[in-house]
């Protein structure tokens, strides 16, 4: 199969690149994801969730954004914030509306004021301020709630860099003195500031690992390749591409909190994990959004849940409100 065809670090890379214009921005994501489309385009659109749903910007066509825009206005703040709750796959959007409309014992017409978006939809972000929809549209295959999208896992692990990406649209254009670390291709550390420098040894194993998924491996393996490229490094950094002004090739580590919900008790690190277990994450994808060992984050869930007095992940949910 060609690279083109396969390749989900293309969308890696286009949510990561800089662009000033948000509109811009989603246009490289939905190019890049366009080889994964089912016969009806790729459309990418942002969404307001702070005070109310709204899409703040759009790239695909005119009709998709139409069914797109009536159907995010449809809900209300509460019900929005599920709708674009960040998924781990290509979900089905029609699944995930029946879903929402039987817990709460409404009609799906009721729920969503009739309007009506037939898609497999790919969301990231955080749901209490702002999502990213990266939507392959179907009104033939995705009107059936239980057809799945064909390399739904694969481009799940986009979703987890594209909310990184998202958290860093407003650092992307600094330069390398912003950066808490900056380092050369081949993982020699340049510079290094604060906690950057007694974290030298992870961020030089995450550099290496990332340009060994970009070179060879993404040719050979493209489904592995995506898997090693680290989303945060040990919790704390991005790390992003950055062109000086002689032509040269540097990475920066930016330090890129998930900042989880406020939780007394708990460490930075704790609610961490415990803010992307309530938005239903596996512990293997949560250890894929962090950058951790898995068994790290199991045991600062175990940890958290000790701290809560409570005895499982879904008394956990239930303590925080998402049960």
């Amino acid at each position: 199969m060609p690279l083109s065809m396969s390749d989900p670090l293309r969308v890696v890379e286009a949510g990561y690149h800089w662009a000033s214009d948000e509109r811009e921005w989603l246009s490289g994501i939905a190019e890049a994801a366009r080889p994964f489309a089912i016969g009806e385009g790729v459309a990418a659109y942002t969404v307001e969730l702070a005070e109310r749903a709204q899409i703040r910007a759009y790239s695909g066509t005119s009709e998709v954004e139409a069914r797109a825009r009536a159907f995010t206005s449809a809900f209300d703040l509460a019900t929005a914030r599920q709708v674009y709750a960040p998924t781990e796959f290509v979900g089905n959007a029609t699944y995930r509306v029946r879903r929402l409309a039987k817990l709460q014992k409404k009609s799906v017409r009721d729920l969503t004021r009739g309007k009506h978006i037939s898609a497999f939809a790919l969301v990231s972000g955080d749901p209490r301020t702002q999502a990213l929809a990266l939507v392959f549209p179907s009104e033939r295959e995705a009107a059936d709630p239980d057809r799945a999208f064909p390399h739904a896992r694969v481009l799940g692990l986009a979703a987890a860099h594209l909310s990184a990406a998202l958290r860093l649209r407003a650092l992307a254009a600094g330069s390398p003195d912003d950066a808490d670390s900056v380092l050369a291709p081949n993982g020699r550390v340049l510079h290094a500031v604060g906690a950057a420098r007694n974290g030298r040894e992870s961020l030089v194993e995450a550099v290496v690992r990332r340009e060994r998924a970009r070179g060879r491996l993404r040719r050979s393996d493209p489904d592995e390749a995506a898997r090693m490229w680290s989303v945060l490094v040990a919790g704390r950094w991005s790390i992003v591409d950055f062109v000086d002004r002689d032509g040269k090739r540097l990475l920066l580590a930016r330090r890129n909190p998930v900042h989880g919900p406020d939780v007394l008790a708990l460490s930075d690190e704790e609610r961490d994990v415990v803010w992307l277990a309530t938005l239903g994450h596996s512990r293997k994808y949560i250890a894929y959004e962090l950058g951790l060992a898995a068994a790290t984050v199991t045991k600062r869930l175990g940890s958290a849940q000790r701290k809560l007095r409570v005895k499982s992940r879904r008394e956990l949910l239930r303590k925080l409100g998402h049960v």
